[in-house]
């Protein structure tokens, strides 16, 4: 069918495509196979599969040769070019708004207004009945009116409240602190900050609204937007029932165009149209949907649900199946509101237009925890199931029971409406191969963490950390479902391979709490796997500040890797051990000694990256003793192992030490230049901010020097001010870097220029530091390499 200039059958369908659906079609259109478009953008091939199968739904064909046709005969590959949205000044994470979004516009500005004039505002009403949608709607239109943006947190997954303000924690990459509670770093963190906070799905957790409270004292700037289907109970709280949508007066007998404007079946048309893009609708059939969303009253996810199914039965066949068989459910539990009732019921009939294998897939996807890519569900769902998963999750994300993600790396994720899930659940529970299917995904995930662990060392850290950032929903299903006994040995390998992501990415507690688990399980056992659950847990314990416990662990995994004969995990534990010792009165020559006997096992098992940790420590030894030639060295060496590795952390801290030391022999240019490539790394891998915020505090050293000692004092105050925010302390030998830099640049400035500069430094929040180091410190001039070649 060819189009022209005023035929809306090109709008329907580029409206309905997505960016990288029509990158893969022209692809297709130039010939590549699905392997080779893999390939090119770094997908797996299942996901091009599946890709596929949404263009083939999306233009109404069966194979690629229709799609190309469709595509060429609409013009849809010549006016693909268009520019991508810019992205937001705004800082946040709330998602882009897929789909579009009925009125409610009179709801959408009163709750503006409630939120210009209240500080938490709740969403409140049953499953289903549109409450996340218009939160975010909100959320999005005010987004600009809040210096640190907007940021969404997702409840649903979390059934444990203690893990409430870890959530906090993880969203603002906020440090555990042995030293002080979690609530106490988070608030002191939020004190300034000018930001909206929107939670979704509080109901099960109305006992930790006390966290809320207790920011909303603390933090006088900070606004919460909580969803729940009931209200928190706490003082100052502005409840919002969000009600089902606006229906028609079947009575009024409304034209057509009346009907279609009233909110609920403008959703449905909408939705329909989506599924269904070439249907036409006319004034028997809006009539009849009319009824449809009568019938089930007004529940935007109840209607989504229905609509999607005009593909299969024209709206008068649809009414007369819902007549039939949707209705309250009469032996349902007394406590639950209707249209809970009615939700369900129209879940179940979804469930019950699925053929046999999208039903077993659909009952699987319950045992993941936030979502999964298709690889996942391939290894995990797909045993005994007759058709493709993509094609199965194309018939699933099209019935509104599955909700595909795509990431930024062009993965899709599926994830569900929690109350789907919970409907899933309840299916899934009733089959036969629930164990089989548990031990599968504890098989793939331990597998994955596994796979990763050398990575989290190596080359490929920044992919892998991401990757297993994006799974750790599934990780702690594992870790839940094996040390409770089912199948133990996975929980055990995943604990031993997470060692250096915990201890990277700022999970040193709840990696610890595992781990510990882990250790209660084998007391007594003098087995390998309890060695190294013994060095994780003592890897991280350190990290908390807890050095005695530390030493503890260490000295009883030494024990039994001597006893095994393993010689790489005896010399990592004789290096740990020196380092850890380093808080205890054992003099710098007992500490060296051992660093070397330990390095020397590792050198002789090629064990490069503990090589580079065993360099590392002795350079701080010799840097704490003075000893900046020793230093030097120590530090070249580790920074070239971790260079030949990939590792970027350990390169990035390796540039900063460097640049101390640079400082110390006066060559500040070259000190300053070390130090700005340990900022990009850290930027670029996004680790550990203890770090970040130490290169940005000794940065202040050189920059003085070289005649900028007003930015030194900004650089020195802003990271102080933002290491007292995260509740990181220095390590003594830092702290009298710091304090001779401060003394210096007060000179240099004198006292009131000096506090000035200071009090600005002090003004900046993380963003606006970082900013400056990669703006104004960059116009400082930096024309000597950076190049490091062994002593």
């Amino acid at each position: 069918m060819k189009t022209d200039g005023n035929d809306l059958q090109f709008q329907v369908y580029y409206e309905s495509l997505k960016r990288r659906e029509i990158e893969i079609l022209k692809l297709i259109d130039s010939g590549r196979s699905n392997s080779e478009i893999a390939k090119h953008l770094h997908l797996t091939q299942g996901t091009v599969k599946w890709y596929n199968n949404q263009i083939f739904s999306k233009l109404g064909v069966k194979n690629r040769t229709e799609a190309v046709k469709v595509a060429q005969d609409n013009n849809l590959l010549e006016n693909s070019e268009q520019e991508e949205a810019q992205h937001s000044a705004i800082h946040g994470n709330l998602p882009p708004q897929l789909t579009t979004y009925v009125e409610r516009g009179d709801e959408i500005r009163e709750l503006k207004q409630l939120l210009a004039s209240n500080r938490l505002v709740t969403l409140t009403g049953p499953g289903g009945s549109g409450k996340t949608r218009l939160g975010l709607k909100v959320a999005n239109e005010i987004a600009n009116k809040y210096r640190n943006g907007v940021w969404q947190i997702e409840l649903a997954p979390i059934s444990d409240p203690s893990v409430f303000v870890k959530t906090f924690a993880t969203l603002f990459r906020l440090p555990e602190n042995s030293e002080e509670d979690l609530i106490d770093t988070l608030t002191r963190y939020l004190r300034d900050e000018h930001m909206l906070i929107l939670i979704d799905n509080f109901e099960h957790l109305l006992d930790s609204a006390s966290i809320i409270a207790e920011i909303l004292k603390a933090a006088p700037k900070v606004s919460f937007l909580v969803t729940s289907r009931e209200r928190l109970s706490l003082y100052g709280e502005q409840e919002h029932p969000v009600y089902p949508l606006a229906l028609p007066d079947m009575k009024a007998n409304l034209s057509k165009i009346e009907l279609e404007k009233t909110e609920a079946i403008n959703l449905f048309v909408q939705r329909a149209k989506s599924s269904h893009p070439k249907m036409k609708l006319d004034a028997n059939d809006m009539k009849e949907i009319a009824q449809i969303c009568i019938r089930l009253d007004g529940l935007p996810l109840a209607i989504e649900l229905a609509a999607s199914q005009v593909r299969i039965y024209p709206p008068k066949a649809l009414l007369k199946r819902l007549t039939a068989d949707i209705g309250l459910l009469p032996d349902g539990p007394r406590n639950l509101p209707d249209r809970q009732k009615t939700l369900e019921s129209t879940i179940d009939w979804s469930y019950q237009l699925l053929d046999a294998d999208q039903k077993k897939i659909f009952d699987r996807l319950s045992i993941f925890r936030d979502g999964a890519i298709i690889e996942a569900i391939e290894v995990i769902c797909a045993e005994s199931s007759h058709k493709p998963i993509p094609e199965i999750m194309v018939d699933l994300v099209e019935k509104n029971l599955v909700i595909p993600i795509e990431q930024q790396n062009g993965e899709i994720r599926f994830n569900m409406l929690e109350t789907i899930r919970e409907f899933s659940k309840k299916m899934f529970n009733q089959n036969q191969d629930v164990e089989d299917i548990g031990a599968r995904h504890a098989e793939y995930f331990t597998d994955l963490v596994e796979s990763a662990s050398p990575y989290f060392i190596k080359s490929g850290q920044r992919y892998w950390f991401a990757r297993i950032k994006s799974e750790l929903g599934n990780i702690r299903k594992v870790l839940d479902w094996s040390l409770d006994g089912i199948q133990i040995q996975y929980g055990f390998r995943a604990i031993v391979a997470l060692k250096h992501f915990w201890y990277l990415n700022g999970y040193p507690l709840e990696g610890h709490q595992w781990a510990l688990k882990a250790l209660d399980m084998t007391k007594g056992e003098k087995t390998q796997i309890r060695g190294e659950i013994l060095q994780t847990a003592a890897k991280l314990s350190y990290l908390s500040g807890h050095y005695d416990r530390s030493i503890k662990y260490l000295d009883e995994a030494r024990n039994i890797f001597v006893d095994k004969n393993n010689s790489i995990r005896l010399g990592e534990a004789l290096v740990s051990l020196a380092i850890t010792f380093g808080r205890k009165e054992i003099s710098h020559d007992e500490r060296r000694e051992q660093i070397k006997r330990g390095m020397q096992m590792l050198i002789e098992h090629n064990a490069e990256y503990f090589v580079g940790y065993a360099h590392a420590a002795l350079g701080e030894l010799d840097r704490i003793d003075g000893d900046y030639v020793g230093a030097k060295k120590h530090w070249e060496a580790c920074l070239q192992i971790n260079q030949e590795l990939g590792e970027q952390v350990r390169q990035a801290v390796s540039y900063s030490i460097l640049g101390v030391i640079a400082n110390h022999f006066d060559d500040f240019q070259l000190a300053l230049n070390l130090m700005k490539k340990s900022i990009e790394m850290h930027i670029e891998v996004g680790t550990d901010f203890g770090y970040f915020c130490h290169a940005v505090s000794v940065m202040a050293g050189p920059i003085s020097e070289l005649g900028y000692p007003e930015h030194g004092a900004r650089l020195l105050a802003a990271s102080t001010a933002q290491r007292d925010k995260l509740g990181i302390q220095s390590p003594p030998e830092d702290e009298i870097e710091r304090q001779k830099y401060m003394s210096s640049i007060r000179d240099a400035l004198g006292g009131e220029a000096f506090e000035h500069a200071w009090q600005e430094g002090l003004a900046m929040n993380f963003k606006e530091m970082t900013d400056y180091v990669r703006t104004e410190i960059e116009l400082i001039k930096t024309d000597v390499g950076v190049e490091i070649h062994p002593t």
